[in-house]
């Protein structure tokens, strides 16, 4: 099979984990490919278009006026002579996430955002163990989701689940991955391959662009039926240099409309502290 042709592996085990948590009470989830890799090139992309990065802008401090010379026969004032003003540049301040009253701080190193109080779960790299502890917790129907994060950790930067189930007995879910690229893959390159290969249980039913906290964000709004079951997820993308982040919300259909102003509001507290290209 071409490269043309495949989903990217992130997410394919992306929506691999998250529908195996919503749909835990007794219904299969799809099945974890073997041997993925976390980031894959793609070709078919460098072929199409190349990303040229603007040119960041240079600060030219207007020029001093010249003063004008006082008449011969006028005192000139002792110490004339006005130092030229210095323009000292400000540094950028950090981004930080958001305190939100009723809700708890998720973050790495490198990302933060807030969520509920009753979401559980934590930086993979760090809490793994406890996060895995959790989810077995929950009953046999998680053991799927618990064994996909331990066997395949490097895959999942957060993962985070609501411990308070809605009606439909699913749990909603966040899920922050990476995938490392080229620069020159552009966000719009990046959305139309991953629309164009989801499985066939999938439909988009939103895409757009937009600027939120300063990034410029792709958004996407997937539907599927897995045995009878409908699954909903709300998708953020954002560029940072030549790293992707998604940002995956995650719960059931009938659920979706009631979530999504918590969803929208967590996304806003959604920083990058730190370049993903700058850490390992």
């Amino acid at each position: 099979m071409s490269k043309q042709n495949k989903i990217p592996s992130f997410l394919v085990m992306l929506l691999c984990l998250t529908v195996s948590a919503l749909v835990g009470c007794g219904v299969t989830a799809l099945p974890l490919p073997a041997q993925t890799a976390v980031a894959p090139v793609y070709d078919a992309f460098l072929a199409t278009k190349t990303f040229t990065p603007t040119s960041t802008p240079t600060f030219t401090p207007t020029s001093t006026l010249t003063p004008t010379p006082m008449p011969t026969n006028t005192p000139t004032p002792t110490n004339t002579s006005t130092a030229t003003p210095t323009f000292t540049p400000r540094p950028t301040a950090t981004r930080t996430s958001t305190p939100i009253a009723g809700w708890k701080k998720f973050e790495t190193a490198n990302i933060a955002l807030w969520l509920p109080e009753s979401f559980i779960g934590g930086d993979i790299s760090k809490d793994l163990d406890i996060i895995v502890k959790n989810l077995r917790a929950l009953g046999p129907d998680f053991e799927r989701t618990a064994r996909a994060i331990e066997q395949n950790p490097d895959a999942f930067i957060l993962f985070a689940l609501d411990s308070k189930p809605g009606n439909t007995g699913f749990i909603s879910n966040l899920n922050v991955v990476r995938e490392r690229t080229l620069s020159m893959i552009t966000m719009d390159m990046y959305l139309q391959a991953a629309t164009k290969q989801l499985p066939s249980a999938y439909q988009v039913v939103e895409r757009q662009s937009l600027i939120l906290n300063q990034y410029s964000m792709g958004r996407l709004v997937l539907e599927a039926t897995l045995q009878g079951r409908r699954v909903k997820q709300l998708f953020y993308i954002v560029k940072d240099d030549s790293t992707f982040w998604s940002v995956v919300y995650s719960t059931s259909f009938d659920e979706f409309d009631t979530r999504l102003p918590i969803f929208e509001q967590s996304i806003r507290t959604f920083v990058i502290k730190t370049s993903a290209d700058k850490v390992n």
